[in-house]
């Protein structure tokens, strides 16, 4: 059309024009084959838009493309014919290696992988024609043998496509009816409005043809297929000994047990569409509140934690007082004061119960010296507190006072003084404090002192206060110089009257 095209060139037919192909290639074009939006070229030449290319290139529209990269570009010699079937493109000429692997005059360029493979051993001589027919390719050509077995000049290979299934690494046959945890199409149990379980599967082409499986091959059937969903689709196209992959989920909505039947359609002409049934149960699922109460404090915990769990669960729940609390009880779906094991098969509710430890401390009271004093000795007292109870306290208050022992003791004579360790002092848990002081005897008449400790405790932030009281009598002696009504003592000394 007076246009520059080097050995190849597009007319349009809307407009009846003609066009060139970039720069076209640097010599002789032998076979033309389209494959989707592809254009394919064979023939006898070295470059294709001035990219390098072996007898074998790609134009995409706009630009072209050699097949494989490097050494591995194109067949070593000629190329007279190309087919397509699927994602393949077949090539014969006359050839020794494709992509730089042996392939005798025919070859298989994957164009989804972008990878050459032979056709088994190949032909004895180059190949003239090719067509597809379904799933077989016809050959023609000067040739003696095809595949190592006799063929004059016309042969027959057979383009197969083999699927096959696995779930977990084991095989999945096609019509399978039998759900097995072993496999994956058994997805077990899975707690209502949890989350979802997922299954991956693979699947597998051992034929020498690319296996077509479409844009959404892997669709879901049967009465519980609203509880699972394909999670994630196979590969549109499959290459010869190749995998892909595809996800299943299960997430019910409500308990039961539920079956789907998953088909994956392919042009596999005896497993077309390849099924197998799915199954999996669905749970209810139940609450368990746990609750403190009392004037004390403490934790509660649940194992298994969570707080919802799958009906049938047994969940274990663990009173803890905090320090100053004691722990007095189960309520709600426990009682008493031992294990707490709950069933779930309801909503339930327990509680732990927590009273307030109260401070106690015990005080003991010792007095050195005789038992009986005058007047006027000095008396020495030791007090020991110790902290009996189940907190620390502190002592607020350590006092002493005198009282009489006899009715004749004046109000003058009684004294009231603190102990020497003074006050506050803090006592850990079976802790001893022990205060030495002294106090002198007056008056005549017996007499005790009567200790009083104050401590009060602190429990999760609420105070309480005790007091004990301990005694210790003292006997104090009349003076022997003195006699009764306390008047000293007079001598009468009687004389004999001389005579007169």
């Amino acid at each position: 059309g007076g246009v520059s095209a080097n050995f190849i060139a597009r007319w349009d037919t809307t407009t009846s024009t003609w066009a060139a192909l970039g720069t076209g290639l640097d010599s002789a074009v032998y076979a033309l084959a389209v494959s989707g939006s592809d254009l394919y070229v064979g023939g006898f030449f070295t470059t294709a838009g001035g990219v390098s290319a072996k007898n074998i290139a790609r134009w995409d529209g706009s630009s072209w493309a050699a097949l494989g990269t490097g050494l591995s570009t194109g067949v070593d010699d000629f190329v007279n014919a190309l087919a397509v079937s699927g994602s393949d493109l077949y090539v014969g000429g006359y050839f020794s290696t494709a992509g730089g692997m042996p392939a005798n005059n025919i070859a298989r360029w994957d164009t989804t992988t972008s990878t050459w493979a032979a056709l088994g051993t190949g032909l004895s001589g180059p190949v003239y024609a090719l067509a597809v027919s379904g799933s077989d390719l016809y050959v023609g050509g000067y040739f003696t043998t095809a595949g190592g077995k006799a063929a004059h000049r016309v042969a027959l290979a057979r383009l197969s496509y083999e699927i096959a299934v696995q779930g977990n690494d084991s095989a999945i046959a096609n019509g399978d009816s039998t759900p097995t945890a072993s496999d994956g199409t058994d997805f077990g149990t899975v707690a209502v409005s949890g989350a979802a379980i997922t299954r991956t599967f693979t699947i597998s082409n051992s034929g020498n043809a690319a296996l077509t499986l479409g844009a959404n091959a892997v669709t879901l059937g049967g009465a519980g297929s609203n509880y699972f969903a394909v999670s994630s689709q196979p590969s549109a196209t499959l290459p010869a000994d190749a995998t892909t992959r595809f996800v299943l989920s299960f997430h019910p909505t409500s308990a039961g047990a539920f079956s789907a039947t998953v088909a994956i359609a392919n042009n596999d002409p005896d497993e077309n569409p390849y099924t197998f049934v799915i199954q999996g149960v669905g749970l209810a699922e139940y609450t368990l509140t746990p609750a403190m109460a009392g004037t004390g404090s403490g934790t509660v915990s649940l194992d298994p934690p969570g707080g919802t769990y799958i009906a049938g669960t047994v969940v274990t729940v663990t009173a803890t007082p905090a320090t100053g609390s004691t722990f007095t009880g189960w309520s709600g779906t426990c009682s008493g004061t031992g294990l707490c094991a709950v069933t779930m098969d309801a909503n339930q509710g327990v509680t732990a119960n927590f009273t307030l430890a109260a401070p106690r401390i015990a005080v003991s009271v010792a007095r050195e010296g005789a038992a009986t004093v005058t007047a006027g000795t000095v008396v020495t007292y030791q007090v020991t507190i110790t902290n009996v109870g189940p907190i620390a306290v502190v002592l607020t208050s350590i006092q002493g006072t005198p009282q009489p022992l006899a009715q004749n003791l004046t109000a003058a004579e009684v004294q009231q003084f603190d102990a020497p360790c003074a006050a506050p002092l803090t006592l850990a848990v079976g802790a001893v404090q022990r205060c030495t002081f002294t106090w002198t005897a007056a008056g005549n008449n017996g007499q005790q002192v009567n200790f009083v400790v104050t401590a009060n405790g602190t429990a999760n932030g609420q105070a309480a206060t005790v007091s004990v009281s301990g005694f210790a009598p003292v006997l104090i002696s009349v003076p022997t110089a003195l006699g009764e009504n306390n008047e000293p003592q007079r001598i009468y000394i009687f004389l004999p009257l001389a005579a007169k």
